[in-house]
């Protein structure tokens, strides 16, 4: 069993990216879908889709198939450089951290973001600012 759900999450598609992989498959959960639609159109994430796999004992299972994005064209040793180089999570299990609108900063001078769990949804720390909303900072990636 996972504690940390969304910090799995980030550590497989990192894990994913570093090896060179173009898609990965994450357990699926409404939240993790909702962060990979907000990473999608940030430009971290290429796609995500829902996939059912049938052949386990406990039923159908859902899990999350996501295509990584990478920069440019291949280095000369032929290795891909992923966009999701790093990330941070900051609010934990252990201890949660919220920000109001106006405390929201740029994360590595404006090349990554801070993903907001807020009342009206999840969202980057971009788009939460335009509205006037804080909440719940998740993690930050560059």
């Amino acid at each position: 069993m996972v504690n940390d759900p969304i910090a799995d999450f980030l550590t497989r598609v990192r894990n994913a990216g570093m090896v060179g992989m173009t898609k990965t498959l994450v357990p699926y959960s409404r939240m993790k879908n909702e962060i990979a639609k907000v990473l999608v159109s940030e430009g971290f994430l290429k796609s995500v889709g829902i996939v059912e796999d049938a052949g386990s004992k406990n039923g159908t299972l859902k899990f999350l198939e996501v295509e990584l994005a990478y920069k440019g064209p291949d280095d000369k040793a032929g290795k891909k450089t992923p966009k999701i180089g790093r990330s941070w999570r900051v609010s934990k299990v252990s201890k949660r951290v919220y920000s109001g609108a106006k405390e929201l900063r740029p994360i590595r001078q404006g090349f990554g973001r801070a993903i907001l769990s807020t009342t009206k949804g999840i969202m980057s720390d971009k788009d939460a600012k335009k509205q006037k909303l804080g909440g719940e900072v998740l993690f930050k990636i560059w």
